[in-house]
């Protein structure tokens, strides 16, 4: 679905491309932007090779009702997965000297709002894509000669994470895929401070982090978690490799997978119903709030020189359809094993 935004008219127009008899849209009708054509080529080109069907559409409105159409065609074709450019892309340039440098824009904060607007409200699962030269860097080819495209999927726990392992199954069929599943552990011994994440209404989620306000059985999470992780290394055996991490630094092992050139994209949940070790990065000052922890850490623009590209999934559940910023409430007693005194505390206490 191409955006574009609506500068002369509020109401909103939704064109389905036709097709030529040779199987390509009339691009040049609704848009003559070059670059667009080829992209809209690609997908076209692609469809007979990958064997899906691809429906390409032009979505024009206003930036402030964008997301109203994005989620009505999610709505109208049943869709499960929506996936977003982020407001912020990586393209690469060659400076004077002839060296390759990846370069960032800025689209602009009224795009953001539009990713912003489609988490809040979309009727399904919902990918945000960090694009920084996917598919441009270094190949890696495999034993037959074919180009393989390296994917690590990096798990924590909750339903966010484990929409990502359904993703990371499917990614995993492919035979010019890598998979690499990067897991995060507790670690006996490191439980040293207990506390509670409870709401904070004077906090702007543009600012801070969401998470889940209803209470949720963390126990029963845990085994879900244990269950999806046993059910996706059956499923995929020796295609995929396994690796597990400690808890002694999440943000320093997460930039590392960032920084490292091992693989193209890293696919991570948006954490909404977080580990222990994810609450722990609450009140971190959040740079782009709306992926998340562990997707702001990848995505920060302080100087960390991250390489890969990143896809942050927030699962769709009717459910769990209210989130709000959080801040870390610490409990003293650290024979407490669980806290739950109100609606609007999550049990993420670090207890063993």
């Amino acid at each position: 679905m191409h955006l574009v935004e609506l500068t002369e008219r509020s109401s909103s127009i939704v064109m389905v491309q036709r097709a030529r008899k040779n199987g390509f849209p009339f691009f040049k009708r609704f848009n003559r932007e070059e670059w667009y054509n080829c992209i809209a080529g690609a997908f076209q080109s692609y469809s007979p090779l990958g064997r899906v069907i691809v429906q390409s559409t032009t979505g024009i409105s206003s930036i402030s009702t964008m997301h109203e159409d994005i989620c009505h065609v999610a709505v109208e074709k049943r869709v499960t997965l929506i996936i977003l450019p982020f407001h912020k892309y990586w393209k690469m340039e060659v400076d004077d000297e002839n060296e390759a440098h990846l370069v960032m824009e800025n689209v602009g904060p009224a795009w953001r709002g539009v990713n912003q607007k489609v988490l809040k409200n979309a009727p399904c699962s919902v990918g945000v894509l960090v694009d920084r030269g996917y598919g441009l860097g270094l190949k890696n080819l495999g034993s037959d000669g074919t180009v393989a495209q390296r994917i690590c999927i990096v798990f924590f726990g909750g339903p966010d994470d484990r929409e990502v392992l359904e993703l990371g199954k499917k990614m995993a069929e492919h035979p010019a895929v890598a998979v690499t599943v990067v897991r995060f552990v507790e670690e006996n011994g490191l439980s040293g401070n207990n506390f509670v994440l409870r709401q904070s209404p004077e906090k702007s989620a543009d600012e801070n982090y969401s998470f889940f306000v209803a209470k949720m059985n963390r126990q029963k999470e845990q085994e879900l978690d244990e269950n999806s992780m046993t059910m996706f290394r059956s499923k995929c055996g020796d295609t995929v490799k396994y690796i597990e991490k400690g808890s002694g630094n999440v943000v320093e092992e997460v930039i590392g997978l960032g920084k490292s050139v091992d693989y193209d994209l890293i696919v991570i949940g948006k954490g909404r119903f977080p580990s222990t070790m994810v609450a722990e990065l609450a009140e971190r000052e959040a740079e782009h709030a709306e992926l998340g922890p562990i997707g702001d850490i990848l995505t920060s623009s302080k100087g960390h020189k991250m390489v890969s590209s990143v896809l942050v999934i927030q699962q769709h559940d009717v459910a769990l359809t209210e989130d709000a910023p959080m801040y870390k409430f610490k409990v003293h007693d650290e024979n407490v094993a669980e806290v739950s005194s109100g609606r609007y505390e999550i049990t993420t206490v670090n207890a063993v």
